[in-house]
């Protein structure tokens, strides 16, 4: 898997993500089994969610940035 994002955190928390998905196919073998394996790809979709917003998260300066180019109407942003 490729990601476009050059940040290991992300790069790694993509990779645990795939993997926990296809693990779900080697956990037919019982309910709970598979359970267990959703219940681990969802939470490794949840790492990579959260470590892919940290990385696009703007900083303070950006955001006072931005309100100035936008003018008052962006307090609204905050």
């Amino acid at each position: 898997m490729r990601i476009l994002i050059p940040d290991t955190r992300v790069e790694d928390a993509a990779q645990a993500m795939v993997v926990a998905a296809y693990s779900m196919l080697d956990s037919y073998t019982s309910t709970e089994a598979l359970t267990e394996a959703q219940d681990a790809a969802r939470a490794a979709h949840d790492r990579f969610i959260e470590a892919s917003a940290a990385y696009f998260k703007p900083s303070p300066q950006a955001m006072r940035d931005l309100a100035r180019l936008l003018g008052s109407g962006a307090e609204q942003l905050r």
